[in-house]
């Protein structure tokens, strides 16, 4: 889902739980380009790109609506046609390395 254009230190790992009800919100560091099916975003703090497929950028359209993980996968579920449990897996390892890489912030719902 994310490409990274530098190796992610992984310092703090969020709980599934906690990741599913959060609030998630971009950081306001954070440019986003759409070009076709992918998402380019870039790290104004750190200078890094990065590059989301897909699914990963209707789920980082998805975060203006102010929408918990959960809530985004069954929206992708329905939208996509495939099953709300494997898109929540998905869901879940991009919002884990989004907030590891300082793009995403969470607050609790």
């Amino acid at each position: 889902m994310l490409s990274r254009s530098a190796n992610l230190k992984r310092e703090i790992e969020p709980s599934p739980d906690m990741l599913a009800q959060a609030v998630l919100s971009r950081s306001k560091d954070v440019i986003a380009q759409r070009i076709q099916d992918e998402t380019v975003l870039f790290d104004m703090r750190t200078g890094k790109y990065y590059s989301l497929n897909e699914l990963g950028s209707r789920a980082w359209e998805l975060l203006e609506e102010s929408l918990s993980p959960r809530e985004i996968a069954a929206r992708l579920a329905a939208e996509y046609d495939a099953p709300e449990e494997t898109i929540a897996e998905d869901i879940h390892s991009l919002t884990d390395e989004l907030m590891q890489a300082g793009l995403l912030v969470a607050s609790n719902a």
